[in-house]
């Protein structure tokens, strides 16, 4: 088991945000173990948290369940993300549970 923790200060600007657990070159990985990625306001994603992964070079489905978007433009926070041998479990750190 391993933990990380990420923190966001607001500038009021975040259309989204992504964090990348990978392996390999920072631009072109060949396997990236978690995407997390947090929509304010993306295309046509607003307030929505999609995951995904990439295993010998190729994307995965994007996953896109019944995530709660406890995230506010407004305000700074923090991300754990519990890294276990067989999941990935994000949370805010204010306490509410995201994947």
């Amino acid at each position: 088991m391993n933990k990380r923790t990420y923190q966001f200060i607001n500038g009021n600007y975040f259309r989204r945000f992504t964090i990348y657990l990978q392996t390999g070159p920072e631009s072109e990985p060949e396997q990236v173990a978690f995407v997390f990625d947090a929509r304010f306001n993306y295309g046509d994603s607003h307030k929505k948290i999609v995951t995904n992964h990439k295993k010998h070079g190729a994307w995965g489905s994007e996953e896109d369940g019944d995530c709660p978007f406890v995230f506010n433009e407004e305000e700074d926070f923090k991300i754990k993300i519990l890294v276990e041998d067989d999941s990935f479990k994000v949370g805010k750190v204010s306490g509410v549970n995201t994947v």
